[in-house]
């Protein structure tokens, strides 16, 4: 009789553990949600960058050289989904010529970025596609030389966030286009327009306080 008392007293105690089990791993559930969906990069909102560039330029004909300098830029931009933004950027560089002097060249960009990945991943690729207005302007032989034109732009690069708001930036940005307005010292002068490729590469940081 002793012995079956022993056996109804733990199948009483197992059966008590069973009935708590369910409300024990509930109470537990929270806590063991995984890590993985942690937001870890934004891209939404309002969001500035800024940085320095190395700017490349080569006139599209056979024998040009290619020349280069540096400068810095400014980002500006506003994004309607995590995917997808406006964006406006404008930059300046000092570029050095082959014959030792140098001359200002500067970028007004206005177009798409397209982001990748938003959200769980730290690291964000991106790509951007727009219009670009550029200008040089240099001074030879006393007088003030400026020409402008516009064309198309078209880029990638990628964010690497230290928090959901705050990343490093890096891109590459290429430009198409002629430059077919020249000017002497405000005089307007009728020349052929140079058809003109310009790189620039940004590194910089970039901010979306939204976040």
């Amino acid at each position: 009789m002793r012995s079956l008392a022993r056996v109804l007293s733990s199948a009483t105690s197992m059966a008590f553990v069973i009935a708590l089990a369910p409300n024990v791993a509930s109470a537990q559930g929270p806590s063991m949600a995984p890590a993985s969906s942690a937001i870890r990069s934004h891209s939404s909102g309002f969001f500035i960058g800024l940085g320095y560039e190395g700017d490349a330029s080569q006139v599209n004909q056979t024998g040009s050289p290619m020349e280069s300098g540096n400068g810095g830029g400014l980002v500006l931009g506003y994004g309607f989904s995590p995917k997808w933004s406006m964006y406006g950027e404008g930059s300046g560089a000092t570029m050095n010529t082959v014959d030792g002097g140098t001359y200002s060249l500067a970028h007004v960009d206005l177009g798409v970025r397209r982001h990748f990945r938003t959200g769980p991943n730290v690291v964000v690729p991106f790509i951007q596609f727009g219009l670009s207005a550029r200008a040089v302007s240099q001074t030879i032989d006393g007088s003030n030389v400026t020409g402008s034109g516009g064309g198309l732009s078209a880029g990638a690069g990628l964010n690497a966030h230290f928090t959901p708001s705050f990343a490093f930036s890096a891109e590459a940005t290429w430009a198409f286009g002629n430059f077919d307005n020249w000017q002497v010292d405000n005089s307007t002068v009728s020349t052929d327009a140079l058809n003109v490729l310009t790189t620039r590469v940004h590194v910089g940081v970039v901010w979306f306080p939204g976040a």
